[in-house]
């Protein structure tokens, strides 16, 4: 697998992906892979990933007979496309993505509401391909038939370790949901929560006031690590306390 980060310039990617037969790609999700700054032209409802990962094909020997190689873009024997989206379940360190790092299928689609519209548009580009519309703007659909990657929306999480029990759980949480944990508080709330239920707790983010609905609403993943056991119960008295608790105004 080729994992490109959320930075990388689209002209990166499809240099590697022309100078290599890869059949496994991941990218993070973000707004460089939506709008990359080397683009010069963007349609506005494409995501320019995907465009550069099919290539564009000229059919200059009769309908249906494309060129080779593309004329831009295009990454040979492709099989799989992992779209990682951001999440609370575990925070990457930079340099710590090794061989202990692998991927799971992701809950939820984002964090907010700018990176839910990122997410979105990806997936109606995905939806193009799976119903043979093909995506635009790509001259001739090579993406057909058994010629389609499989595309997955998956999280990073360290693997389990052999000699360690404990295991990364996650569940999603309404952004709303999370006014019963004040921003001011929220250091507190996850000391006692672990003291009292030997689970550790992540948080996504909230908003910062009751008039800043940037994420109200978008359901994201709350993460746990810890022994399955006690993550079930986790689970069930996090859930209860965010329901019955009151929501302050100010966070």
């Amino acid at each position: 697998m080729v994992l490109f980060r959320q930075d990388t310039c689209l002209h990166t990617v499809s240099a590697v992906c022309r100078s290599h037969s890869i059949q496994n790609v991941a990218f993070v999700c973000s707004e460089v892979t939506e709008n990359c700054c080397c683009l010069n032209y963007s349609s506005g409802d494409e995501f320019n990933i995907l465009r550069f990962l099919h290539g564009y094909y000229e059919s200059d020997q009769g309908p249906g007979v494309p060129t080779s190689p593309a004329a831009w873009g295009g990454c040979r024997g492709l099989k799989k496309i992992s779209i990682i989206v951001k999440s609370s379940l575990w925070k990457p360190v930079p340099g710590r993505i090794n061989e202990i790092v692998t991927l799971r299928p992701a809950l939820s689609n984002a964090l907010t509401f700018e990176q839910l519209r990122i997410t979105e548009a990806i997936q109606d580009q995905i939806k193009k391909v799976q119903n043979d519309t093909g995506l635009c703007e790509v001259g001739y659909n090579m993406w057909t038939g058994s010629s389609k990657p499989k595309f997955e929306l998956v999280n990073f999480v360290p693997e389990q370790l052999d000699n360690d029990p404990r295991i990364y759980e996650a569940m999603l949480v309404p952004h709303d949901k999370l006014r019963a944990i004040p921003r001011s508080q929220r250091s507190a709330f996850l000391n006692g929560f672990e003291f009292g239920t030997g689970v550790k707790l992540f948080l996504p983010c909230a908003p910062k006031s009751e008039g800043n609905e940037g994420n109200i609403g978008v359901e994201s993943e709350m993460g746990f690590f810890g022994h399955i056991e006690a993550i079930e119960r986790a689970k069930e008295q996090i859930w209860i306390y965010l329901v019955n608790s009151a929501s302050p105004t100010v966070l």
